[in-house]
């Protein structure tokens, strides 16, 4: 026992050593007694901050501390100085998982809670960023978890600027060994900027800076430590920081045709966005149902006043917190900050939302089995069909409670008739169908066969959507991640091949210096494991990347169907028949229009391709051939005599989620069929348009309209 609690090799030694603890002993009691506290007194100042204590926006501040012992002192004091003990939350280890989450969402939403307090139990993985200032009350002696803690605040989506104070004891070896990596660090911003704190999630990195640390407290008297200090930094922050940038900027060396193929990806994606104003409507309206109460703020902001208790028992073990009351939401993104206040965005995924969703389905997820009847107002054919609802999922080998990772899922939709003629109607299809009337129900149920619409009529859909859309989401999905992956470990292999022949011939040169009777600083061993650390670090990146490359395409599961019946065929079923010459009138209203604004879009430099006749949201996708960008236009052409066109809603979702791309060509077919039709565009004609989402289309005044369109854009 004593001879692992003390280097004394004699009596004499040993009571010299009491002799020095005693000391030591009477110097910290001296220190605590007195009550001067260096590093609260700089915390407090910050605390007492104007900024801080503005009451009509109230910043939020968080404090880092390496022990509970310490997160337990600097709470209470806090708590004193604001004069509120709810003000104060705390986060650490000690804590479960989930009531570390209810504390971070609460900090989030609740307006009352001013400061967290917590260890690095708050700074794993989590979105803090409603607040923009930071405390390290104590250093980690671990720098990356500097750069984990900042993280938590200093994030994409941050708008205001974000301070971090970090409380050094600078007469310190720890002080020494800090003081210069920030000097350091300082040193390289000047040439690359805030990414220079990405160097510091590098592993090999920390490993060298944690080696620092415990020398600077074991070889303070070495008159090469400062040298030694000197060499590893430099060695580290310096050469190896344009590398490490180099790395993680996947871009830029992407090869012509792969960045020409993924951005005509991304822009197909952009037209499947669920769109904020669908998210809105949809929310409102539930919440509502469950007696929960939402009232208008700012623009595009909202209060929650209550959260129904049948909505926050929804939440399960993944979901996260869901409050009683929030002080401010937003649907749209761009209304989270407004000045300093933040709103929480509800979206899909978020802890709220899922809740509500989670509610809906549990009282009516029923229905999706039992199915539905609805109308299609704008369809004027008299055969019904049958919508399928399925769900695509792909996977890769990486593993999550012994499951297989989701990396990609989307929603589908297979539309068959009773010949077994299959479409795609597109993304949210939906959206243009409304409910049938009981009396409409009735007249479908006695005259309309609709024994084809079974199982038989699901399977043949899934079928057809394993191959004509399964296949071509999951090519999609494996184009950009394949890329993605070779890119990455080309730059991984070569950053660290190189550093594996830096380390070799190091362990080498060092080896002929001691074999010399030299002594280095640094010995040929220490070099030669930081050798075989770098090896065993590209075999574990390599196996990683592996796993992300192992793409499963799993087969689309059915969710529920609908049978969906045409306007022409209720229309006939009462009675109402189309005369043959407005039909006939109409189709070829809508071609000689089709043929002008395809026209159009060659004349000013695009390459348009006609959609198939029943394409959801836009009849031509036109492709700038030197941007690569997609324009999707909608077509409406009309005789003189027309009063109205209809847009339906599924149209409108499209122009909602790509105001920028989406057009809305009107052209003028004259009764003269040797005559050309005039054509005018129209951007973001539904900028404003409050779109419930039961609505099936939208009418829009001829008159109106033709006035506010202009040159093709």
């Amino acid at each position: 026992v004593m001879d692992a609690s003390t280097a004394a090799a004699t009596a004499d030694e040993l009571e010299a050593e009491l002799v020095q603890l005693r000391e030591l002993v009477r110097l910290a009691d001296s220190v605590r007694s007195s009550g001067t506290d260096t590093k609260w007194t700089e915390l407090r100042e910050v605390i007492r901050s104007s900024e801080l204590r503005d009451n009509e926006s109230p910043r939020k501040l968080i404090i880092f501390s390496e022990h509970k012992d310490t997160l337990a002192y600097v709470a209470e004091r806090v708590a004193a100085e604001l004069g509120d003990p709810d003000a104060v939350l705390v986060i650490h280890g000690g804590m479960r998982r989930e009531e570390r989450r209810s504390v971070q969402s609460k900090f989030r939403s609740d307006p009352v809670a001013r400061v967290l307090v917590a260890t690095d139990a708050a700074g794993e993985g989590v979105n803090l960023q409603v607040a923009n200032l930071m405390v390290n009350y104590d250093l980690p002696w671990n720098p990356n978890r500097i750069e984990q803690r900042f993280g938590r605040i200093h994030r994409i989506g941050q708008a205001l600027p974000c301070h971090l104070w970090n409380l050094v004891a600078h007469q310190t070896r720890e002080g020494q060994v800090f003081q210069l990596l920030f000097d350091k660090i300082e040193e390289q911003r000047k040439y690359y900027g805030d990414q220079v704190y990405d160097v510091l999630g590098d592993s090999h990195l920390n490993i060298s800076l944690h080696e620092l640390l415990l020398r600077a407290i074991r070889d303070d008297q070495d008159p090469a430590h400062a040298s030694y200090l000197e060499e590893i930094i430099d060695s580290e922050i310096g050469p190896q920081l344009a590398e490490v940038l180099k790395e993680r900027a996947l871009v830029g060396g992407l090869g012509g045709a792969d960045t020409a193929e993924i951005r005509d990806l991304m822009e197909k994606a952009r037209s499947r966005k669920l769109q904020p104003w669908f998210v809105e409507t949809f929310f409102k309206a539930a919440l509502e149902l469950y007696g929960g109460r939402i009232t208008g703020r700012e623009q595009g902001r909202f209060e929650i006043t209550r959260v129904p208790a049948a909505i926050r028992s929804q939440v399960g073990t993944n979901t996260g917190s869901v409050h009683e009351r929030y002080f401010r939401v937003t649907f749209d993104k761009s209304h989270v900050l407004v000045g300093t206040q933040r709103a929480d965005l509800i979206a899909p995924g978020t802890p709220l939302l899922t809740a509500v969703v989670d509610k809906v389905v549990a009282d009516h997820g029923a229905l999706l089995q039992r199915g539905a009847t609805l109308v299609d107002p704008l369809d004027a054919s008299t055969v019904p069909r049958l919508l399928v609802y399925l769900d695509h999922t792909i996977t890769d080998g990486r593993r999550i409670h012994s499951q297989r990772q989701v990396v990609a899922q989307r929603f589908q939709y297979v539309e068959i008739d009773a010949s077994s003629d299959v479409r795609d109607p597109g993304g949210e299809p939906y959206i243009n169908y409304a409910p049938l009337s009981d009396e409409q129900r009735l007249l479908v149920e006695k005259h309309v066969e609709l024994g084809w619409a079974n199982a038989t009529a699901e399977s043949t859909a899934r079928d057809w959507a394993i191959e004509n859309l399964a296949k071509p989401h999951f090519d999609e999905i494996a184009t950009v991640t394949r890329t993605r992956v070779a890119k990455v470990w080309e730059a991984v292999r070569e950053r660290l091949e190189s550093q594996i022949r830096h380390w070799d011939r190091r362990a080498e040169e060092l080896k002929e210096q001691e074999l010399n009777g030299k002594k280095p600083k640094l010995n040929s061993g220490n070099a030669r494991t930081r050798a075989n650390e770098f090896e065993t670090r590209m075999v574990k990146r390599r196996l990683q990347l592996e796993l992300e490359r192992d793409l499963h395409n799993s087969p689309p599961t059915i969710v529920a169907a609908a049978l969906i019946v045409p306007q022409g065929l209720l229309d006939e079923l009462e009675g109402k028949r189309a005369e043959p010459h407005l039909v006939a009138d109409t189709a070829e209203t809508d071609r000689r229009a089709m043929r002008a604004v395809m026209a159009t879009e060659r004349s000013i430099g695009r390459q348009p391709v006609a959609q198939a006749h029943n394409n959801p949201g836009f009849d031509i996708l036109s492709v700038d051939p030197v941007t690569g960008i997609n324009y999707f236009i909608e077509v409406k052409g009309y005789l003189p005599r027309t009063p109205e066109v209809k847009v339906s809603a599924q149209q409108v979702q499209q122009a909602k989620t790509n105001p920028e791309r989406w057009r809305l060509a009107i052209a003028a077919v004259p009764d003269d069929p040797n005559a050309e039709p005039e054509v005018r565009y129209l951007t973001e004609p539904f900028r404003d348009v409050a779109l419930h989402f039961a609505q099936t289309s939208v009418p829009l005044n001829i008159a109106k309209l033709w006035q506010t369109g202009g040159e093709p854009l």
